[in-house]
């Protein structure tokens, strides 16, 4: 009887435990007073071959802690180690009280938590390692009877059900706790519903992603639908509407919008079962906020377009200097002996107005190349600190001459404008090509604004959009002057923006321009280390503004333009001309002798250094830099200044290909007669070459 009215009591705890600690408590508290023992414990998990243990559960009398109350690790001892090991053996209760198995014993262990008798049973769940249920007498030893036995083997029968239970439910919840982890991580929710349900299933991600507090809205399919933004919602709403009614998967992609007006990228997934008559029986599905991931794609195919760009625009720029390099000489050749006819034509009116507008005509080809030679940001620039408000303000009249009274010109200045370290007469030359661009977009007339003000690169500007015409490059940090010109014109379209900075690529009539004005703008602005960008809609204008690096030096003063003097001459002075084109060579020749100096000729480095050898007076190095045979000019000057160091160097080129221009400038030292030339430049640049080697002999 005694028996039967433990067990139901245990039964009872057993079956009203709500959760595992509290099972665990209720049926350690239940043994302390049947067993009147003064410790009952649970082991988890029971394995002799650790090295030590802990209680995860323990009750005992006030006076008797133990191992689980004190929260201790206690080493496994050779004795412990026996009576697991005869614990899990058997499915009996194990008894060590001197009469049915050894009395403990008095080892340290024993010892300390003054165990007089125990008695031990393996706990078996459906699932996992084992556990030890067990109780010990301290006060006093006590002999277990076959009833006391009896009972902890039933105690631990209902245990084992009521474990394997708890057990699972507890590992059911940890797992939702992990999956609910994980879908918050993801960002990812769920929903489920089944044909009889009033309300779907929604994922606490998936309320928390709708932006809607549990309990507040029925949780229902539809209701998903509902987020999407208005204008991808039809979309949506027909490919999961078409699953709906035919079962099958569903795959989307849309904007969606939370009640507070946040708007996100959804990325849906879901399947629908139908019944033969297409009755719907079950549905469900995910929802992933997707907007991170599809702005870094935005981002990368951002950056892709970009290195395409750039590439791009170094093939070009290397294709246009070559042809650069080539148009050079064959313009070289032409102008100077234009030069020799006129001194031909003297006396003849006829014959000079025909060969002026020759002439005219070949300069505006050395214009084109120079040009080229600037989209390829090769041209050799003379960069010094200027304050850009001010060159702005001295171009107003001229641009007001050049653009017509059809257009208002309205010049900005920023208060406190830094300076910035540009080749001046390059960026009038920009502004102007702008101002002409502008002209033409505005053929009913109207406005254009040249503005200047200071410019953090870190300072975020919502009007500067970024143009597909660089794809576009950022804009580094830093302190920028920045120049812009606007116009109210007719403006250009995407296409049209995106190749606006493409050599020869113009939507102007035939004879109204080249297609370079623009790319030279974007060389010559790249060339001096700056940024360009460009704006434009149709119908509302055009921006274009760029960006000069700051310099922390006083703009200097502008120099006054020199009066034209005739040419100097020479006097009987030797110079080596190095040359591998014949016809340039041999027209320098001709100009030089007939500006009074001597000439010994060579086409190429190694007959260069052989002439030096052999004539002792010669006094010029003047030599292209692009020289077949495996050496440059530069590569000659630095041998032959080894040899000769007095001897100055004069430098000629239609093309430098960074040989003597770095950074955007000529590397200290260097003189350099870009080609073409004409026999009035050819005249000053040698001039001023000997007269720069005769001040350093002197010193």
């Amino acid at each position: 009887m005694w028996l039967l009215t433990a067990l139901e009591r245990v039964d009872c705890t057993i079956l009203a435990a709500a959760s595992l600690e509290a099972l665990l408590i209720d049926v350690l508290d239940g043994m302390l007073e049947l067993f009147e023992c003064d410790r009952a414990w649970l082991l988890h998990p029971c394995d002799p071959a650790a090295a030590g243990f802990t209680i995860p559960m323990e009750r005992t009398r006030p006076e008797w802690p133990g191992a689980g109350v004190i929260r201790e690790r206690v080493p496994m001892s050779p004795e412990i180690q026996r009576a697991m090991a005869a614990v899990l053996e058997t499915s009996k209760a194990v008894r060590w009280d001197g009469a049915h198995g050894p009395v403990p014993r008095l080892d340290e262990t024993y010892a300390r938590f003054s165990i007089r008798s125990q008695m031990l049973i393996a706990v078996h769940p459906r699932s996992g390692p084992a556990w030890c249920l067990g109780l010990h007498h301290c006060a006093q030893a006590r002999l277990y009877s076959d009833d006391e036995a009896a009972l902890l083997e039933a105690i631990c029968s209902r245990l084992a059900d009521g474990l394997t239970g708890l057990l699972a439910l507890q590992s059911s919840l940890a797992d939702r706790r992990r999956l609910e982890q994980a879908q918050q991580k993801a960002r990812l929710g769920s929903y489920e519903w089944r044909r009889g349900d009033v309300e779907a299933y929604w994922s606490k991600e998936l309320y928390r992603l709708l932006g809607v507090e549990q309990g507040t809205k029925p949780a229902m399919v539809t209701s998903v639908v509902d987020a999407i933004h208005p204008d991808d919602r039809e979309r949506f709403q027909a490919q999961v509407g078409r699953v709906m009614q035919r079962g099958g998967e569903y795959q989307v992609q849309a904007r969606a919008r939370r009640p507070n007006g946040e708007e996100w990228i959804m990325h849906a997934w879901g399947q629908a079962i139908v019944d033969v008559s297409g009755q719907l029986l079950s549905m469900m599905g995910v929802a992933q906020d997707v907007t991170e991931r599809v702005q870094a794609g935005e981002r990368q195919r951002g950056l892709e377009a970009e290195l395409r760009q750039s590439q791009k625009m170094q093939a070009i720029g290397q294709l246009t200097g070559g042809v650069a390099h080539d148009f050079n000489n064959l313009l070289t050749v032409i102008l100077g002996n234009l030069d020799e006819i006129r001194d031909q034509l003297l006396g003849r009116p006829l014959g000079i107005e025909l060969l002026t507008q020759v002439q005219q005509a070949a300069l505006q080809a050395a214009e084109l190349t120079q040009r080229l030679s600037a989209f390829s940001r090769q041209q050799p620039l003379q960069p010094r600190v200027v304050d850009a408000g001010r060159l702005v303000g001295s171009l107003e009249s001229l641009l007001r001459r050049t653009l017509g009274v059809d257009i208002a010109i309205e010049v900005v200045q920023g208060a406190r404008l830094w300076s910035c370290e540009v080749d001046p007469a390059q960026l009038e030359n920009a502004l102007l090509n702008l101002a002409v661009n502008a002209r033409d977009a505005l053929p009913k007339g109207g406005q254009l604004r040249i503005e200047t003000e200071n410019y953090r690169g870190d300072t975020p500007r919502p009007e500067a959009r970024i143009d597909p015409a660089e794809a576009q490059e950022e804009l580094r940090p830093g302190e920028y002057v920045l120049v812009s010109v606007t116009d109210n014109g007719v403006g250009m379209s995407e296409q049209v923006l995106a190749r606006a900075f493409d050599p020869f690529f113009t939507t102007k009539g035939p004879g109204r321009g080249t297609g370079l004005g623009l790319s030279m703008v974007y060389g010559f602005v790249k060339q001096s280390g700056g940024h360009v960008r460009l704006w434009s809609k149709l119908g509302v204008g055009t921006s274009a503004k760029i960006y000069l690096p700051r310099s922390l030096r006083p703009a200097q003063p502008t120099e006054p333009p020199r009066a034209a003097t005739e040419d100097p001459r020479g006097n009987g002075e030797a110079i080596l001309v190095v040359e591998d084109d014949p016809h340039v060579r041999s027209l320098s020749v001709r100009m030089l002798e007939r500006l009074g100096y001597r000439v010994y000729l060579a086409e190429d480095g190694p007959a260069a250094l052989g002439q030096l050898e052999k004539y002792a007076d010669i006094e010029l190095l003047f030599t292209d830099i692009v020289l077949p045979k495996g050496m440059n000019g530069v590569e000659l000057s630095k041998i032959v200044r080894r040899l000769r160091p007095e001897l100055p160097v004069l430098y000629t080129s239609g093309y430098t290909e960074n040989a003597v221009i770095h950074h955007g400038r000529l590397d200290p030292g260097v003189q350099l007669l870009e080609k073409p030339f004409t026999r009035a430049g050819l005249a000053r640049q040698v001039r001023q070459a000997l007269s720069g080697a005769s001040v350093r002999g002197q010193r």
